[in-house]
């Protein structure tokens, strides 16, 4: 079955929204996910809503960096200022999640990039 590159994108995106991020991986490295405006908003808005699979998730961040342009640099630091400005310990996102050596160097190297 031979699929579209914007149903890929679109199922893309469906797997971000409802945080199916092993297909989601599965996806950009059998399809190579064009990374537009829209895959990036959908990203930012993934992040923000939920920090489920936040490893993955800034995966992707870094792996579209090249593609942001200034204004969705700045919505994407002021999202991790939000995040991580929490006053609950052990709310914190990275506290919480899977591999947090990982999930810190990715944010360091994503906000060192801009």
């Amino acid at each position: 079955m031979n699929l579209s590159d914007e149903r890929v994108e679109n199922l893309f995106l469906v797997c971000l929204r409802y945080d199916a991020m092993k297909i989601a991986f599965h996806l950009n490295q059998h399809f190579n996910i064009k990374f537009n405006q829209k895959v990036i908003n959908a990203l930012n808005v993934a992040i923000h809503d939920s920090q489920w699979y936040l490893e993955l998730k800034l995966f992707f961040a870094k792996q579209s960096f090249i593609f942001l342009n200034v204004a969705q640099m700045d919505d994407l630091l002021s999202l991790f200022q939000e995040i991580f400005n929490t006053g609950n310990p052990k709310s914190h996102p990275l506290v919480n999640c899977y591999n947090p050596v990982k999930c810190s160097m990715l944010i360091y190297e994503i906000c060192w990039d801009v």
